[in-house]
């Protein structure tokens, strides 16, 4: 239980941050050469592939139902544009389910037998999506992709600790957690897959590059937090 100091601190900052507001700014006039452009057989991939995907994975009908109504597609319609119709369903495929993968190896699918019949139909599911990884892209850029999947994941697995015993966080401590935590960086480095191009970790740690990659993940912040921003305003 937090103590009454460390509840008193949590009380005035939530005091501070109700009824203020935040402009967000409109993304076509923000980057207006911006393109905008959409895969022109989504609502193919939604309905013949993204959802019978999710149906097959997901026993529980009511989180299907929800997995399918968020319409994960669309972002990876957007991001593959211009992509073969495989790779975009693959990568719809991968920003349904941000789960922990090894792309690496090359490897038959393990015995699966032994877990439960829900985890059963997930792994087969997503081991899929790495198949189709693991035949497009090299050995080096699988090793960027994994990274950026399994810092995702450490990310997320971090959350609970940061708040341990009602204590907040620092700003630079929950930042650093929340940018990786959002899985803003496993969806960027689907990009060489999409277009078919290998990439290595000189090409990642290049300035500019890391600088872009830092960009996007504030771009995409801005717009993921406007919902906790609308609570504060309402409440």
């Amino acid at each position: 239980m937090p103590s009454i100091i460390e509840q008193s601190n949590q009380d005035a900052i939530w005091r501070s941050l109700t009824g203020q507001t935040v402009s967000v700014p409109n993304l076509a006039k923000l980057l207006p050469s911006w393109d905008f452009k959409i895969h022109p057989e989504y609502e193919r991939a939604r309905d013949e592939f993204l959802n019978p995907w999710i149906r097959r994975w997901v026993d529980d009908a009511l989180t299907c139902r929800k997995l399918q109504k968020a319409e994960f597609g669309v972002f990876a319609a957007v991001l593959c544009a211009d992509a073969p119709f495989d790779r975009f369903c693959t990568v719809a495929k991968y920003f349904a389910w941000y789960i922990q993968h090894q792309l690496l190896p090359e490897h038959e699918c393990p015995d699966l037998s032994i877990y439960p019949s829900q985890l059963q139909n997930t792994l087969v599911c997503w081991e899929e999506v790495g198949t189709h990884i693991r035949e497009v892209c090299s050995h080096e850029t699988r090793v960027i992709l994994s990274k950026a999947m399994l810092e995702y994941m450490e990310a997320v697995g971090d959350a609970n600790a940061l708040f341990e015993n009602g204590k907040l966080p620092s700003l630079e401590a929950y930042w650093a957690r929340r940018d990786y935590a959002a899985g803003i960086y496993p969806g960027i480095a689907t990009i060489p897959f999409v277009y078919g191009v290998d990439i290595t970790a000189a090409d990642v740690s290049n300035i500019r590059m890391k600088e872009l990659w830092k960009s996007t993940s504030y771009l995409v912040h801005m717009y993921d937090s406007t919902p906790f921003y609308n609570t504060l305003t309402h409440h």
